[in-house]
């Protein structure tokens, strides 16, 4: 077979039981040749497929020799602002999760390889997460303005995951009150340096009331959320109420909120 090729394509999919409606516009599909002549089986094939999905440009790669014993095949996926939460209801979070916003943008190559042991599978590239909310029954429970995450050599099927960089840019995480009027990033601190959360500020040790107050740094607190059997687990570092309390100050664009910040504040002369 050759020189296979769609061009301005167009695919919808209507689901009539989640109540959507899924586009792939712009569709464009070259397949140059496809071959099981001894003569060419060393040769690879290079198909390509690009398109938008929902408007958000696609773009796929690659190039395989799918008739030798190797099967040695590699992929090159390209997205640009993929909208997450068009897509979770066929990829649904834990209940009384939802995902309001969030866009996916990044380049991912995947090598697949046959060896003699165990085929293999390695993944590499970067992904960028932008403008994602996670809610908690409702309510804003963490919101991630960036989060960037540089892949580096992941083998899934010899479950080894290697990550060259993580970065944050900004989270924030929502303190929420239960039944009991217990905020949860208390018990969060109680856990990990082992105190009754009873117990009077006054009383707690210097590292407690300097990670309550100025923050954590680099030690990471366990958030359980906890509804019915069901459990959410996140390890995060804490900010500090002060940090937080003067970055709000400074983003807020509400009269009333910078009212309420400065009732915590007070004018001290410089000692100058």
């Amino acid at each position: 077979l050759n020189n296979i090729r769609i061009v301005g394509g167009r695919i919808d999919f209507h689901d009539r039981y989640k109540q959507s409606h899924h586009a792939i516009s712009e569709l464009n599909l070259a397949l140059p040749f496809v071959s099981t002549l001894p003569q060419r089986l060393d040769d690879y094939i290079e198909p390509g497929l690009s398109g938008k999905l929902d408007d958000a440009p696609f773009r796929l790669t690659g190039k395989s020799k799918p008739f030798q014993s190797s099967h040695e095949t590699r992929v090159s996926l390209s997205l640009s602002e993929f909208d997450l939460p068009d897509y979770l209801a066929y990829v649904p979070l834990p209940k009384d999760l939802t995902l309001p916003s969030g866009k996916l943008s990044g380049q991912v190559d995947v090598v697949f390889r046959q060896e003699k042991d165990a085929p293999r599978l390695q993944l590499e590239g970067r992904l960028a997460l932008a403008n994602a909310r996670l809610d908690y029954r409702g309510k804003p429970m963490l919101s991630l303005p960036a989060v960037s995450v540089e892949l580096k050599a992941l083998e899934p099927l010899a479950q080894q995951y290697r990550f060259a960089k993580i970065s944050f840019d900004k989270p924030a995480v929502t303190i929420s009150r239960d039944t009991a009027s217990r905020i949860n990033w208390i018990e969060a601190f109680a856990r990990h340096y082992r105190f009754d959360p009873a117990t009077p500020f006054a009383d707690l040790p210097d590292k407690v009331k300097k990670g309550l107050l100025h923050g954590t740094g680099r030690d990471k607190l366990e958030f359980i959320h906890t509804r019915g059997k069901r459990s959410l687990v996140s390890q995060i570092p804490f900010e500090g109420l002060v940090p937080r309390l003067n970055r709000l100050f400074r983003e807020t664009t509400s009269s009333r909120m910078r009212e309420e910040i400065e009732g915590f504040m007070n004018e001290q002369g410089c000692p100058g």
